[in-house]
């Protein structure tokens, strides 16, 4: 990064520049900033998971809560979250039954009702072969002999 005015190399982004950055960002004019949060540690329970820190995130009121994660020494927007991101991130973590960090599908909870649905379908084949009329003919027909 470089600044424009001194030709001098940048180390960081400032929280206003931050703030230039994420309101070009977007495609729609959003000019209520809420908060600005810096943030320099990593958490599993927030939307920029994996992502780079230290980095800004600067939340808008209108429209849905939207939050633009930028990074504090490249200025590189990490990440946009609104609030239908926020609904898929809950019904993906549902889903995969990772509560903690919500990327990992690889989990023993996964994996027992992995097992318990195969023995459930298996169990399923089972009983209907043995009702079926022709498995039922054939039984007869042995005791007949």
């Amino acid at each position: 990064m470089i600044d424009v005015e001194t030709l001098m190399i940048k180390d960081s982004v400032t929280q206003k520049e931050a703030i230039l950055i994420a309101n070009s960002s977007i495609a729609y004019t959003a000019t209520v900033v809420e908060k600005i949060e810096f943030i320099s540690t990593h958490s599993n329970h927030t939307e920029y998971r994996k992502k780079n820190v230290p980095l800004y995130a600067v939340t808008y009121k209108k429209p849905q809560d939207l939050t633009v994660y930028v990074a504090q020494q490249t200025g590189k927007v990490e990440a946009i979250r609104n609030n239908q991101w926020r609904i898929y991130d809950v019904l993906w973590m549902l889903h995969t039954m990772d509560y903690v960090a919500r990327d990992n599908f690889n989990n023993w909870l996964l994996r027992i009702f992995s097992v318990l649905g195969l023995l459930t379908i298996l169990s399923g084949f089972g009983l209907f072969f043995v009702s079926s009329r022709k498995f039922k003919r054939k039984i007869n027909l042995s005791q007949k002999l």
